[in-house]
């Protein structure tokens, strides 16, 4: 069952919204990914690439690199490198409807909402 879905917000665009209660430290989302040489990727895939290792960027295939950016992270995300998956955590419980944030922790080519 997925326990995410995509809305489109006027202001902030595409949003990751839980659809069920979501409970502290449970795996909400499993992506594979793309893996490319840092920066080394083409130029349409901008702005979707992700920091994955010093050498390596990603491309998730799913809604992990759709989840928006806050200072105050509701999720967190562990990679694996073994076998090319990042997934995506409960910091706290979530409530159905809430959206997903976690902090970029990089300087930010936008202003946030």
């Amino acid at each position: 069952m997925n326990k995410t879905h995509i809305v489109i917000d006027s202001v902030k665009g595409r949003c990751v919204i839980a659809t069920n209660d979501i409970k502290k430290n449970e795996l909400i989302i499993a992506d594979y990914v793309m893996v490319f040489k840092a920066f080394d990727y083409p130029a349409d895939l901008e702005p979707y690439p992700m920091h994955w290792s010093k050498t390596h960027d990603v491309l998730a295939f799913g809604h992990s690199n759709l989840i928006n950016h806050a200072e105050t992270s509701n999720v967190y995300i562990r990679n694996d490198y073994k076998n090319n998956i990042k997934r995506v955590y409960a910091i706290r419980d979530l409530k159905k409807g809430e959206e997903l944030f976690v902090n970029y922790e990089c300087h930010l080519s936008f202003n946030p909402i």
